[in-house]
């Protein structure tokens, strides 16, 4: 829950630094790896994605409640403040729906981890893969000539863009030293 509320509030200058961290959080990378974490440690699809489903609904909610108590949801009408009750209700039902999408998705991949071998390893690549093309995607787009000029964007994109490629190597990294040490493991047993 804190998750979302925090997202709004950087959004909206809370914190130092508030124009890149809410770049950082604020975006489908962020949600996206902490819905991973959430749902990795457990063992099968059903768990994960409830796992999944439990860090994504409050925090969908705290967003929209705390975006709802800044004033975001608020117009002027006849010189008269007017919240924007559907206008609310529909954006937050939307995000839960697509957090629910969200979970089942990730539900799947840490499925596919948990089972192991290569399916499992080309399945926790795909989270990183998936945050390096968008994070390149949207540097590309930044770097047009009709893009706005946000150098916070820009700078974060390049810093998530070669985290997760860096994220990707370790996994690959990791899952040859586990075949290694498990092939050398089987090895010395045949030997005994």
């Amino acid at each position: 829950m804190s998750f979302g509320a925090l997202n709004s509030a950087i959004n909206h200058g809370f914190g130092p630094f508030s124009q890149y961290t809410a770049k950082v959080i604020g975006n489908d990378w962020a949600w996206l790896t902490a819905c991973l974490l959430a749902a990795l440690p457990m063992p099968t699809w059903r768990s994960a994605t409830k796992s999944g489903l439990l860090f994504v609904w409050p925090a969908v909610i705290a967003y929209y409640v705390s975006d709802s108590l800044r004033g975001t949801y608020a117009t002027e009408i006849g010189g008269a403040q007017v919240f924007d009750v559907a206008g609310v209700v529909m954006d937050a039902l939307l995000y839960v729906v697509f957090g629910s999408l969200l979970a089942a998705s990730v539900g799947l991949v840490v499925k596919l981890f948990h089972r192991g071998g290569v399916l499992g390893i080309l399945s926790l690549l795909s989270v990183p893969a998936f945050i390096a093309y968008r994070a390149i995607e949207t540097r590309g787009w930044m770097l047009q000539d009709d893009a706005p000029d946000d150098h916070a964007l820009l700078l974060v994109s390049e810093w998530i863009g070669g985290t997760a490629i860096l994220t990707m190597a370790l996994i690959v990294l990791g899952a040859a030293f586990r075949w290694i040490v498990g092939t050398r493991k089987r090895a010395s047993e045949m030997n005994a």
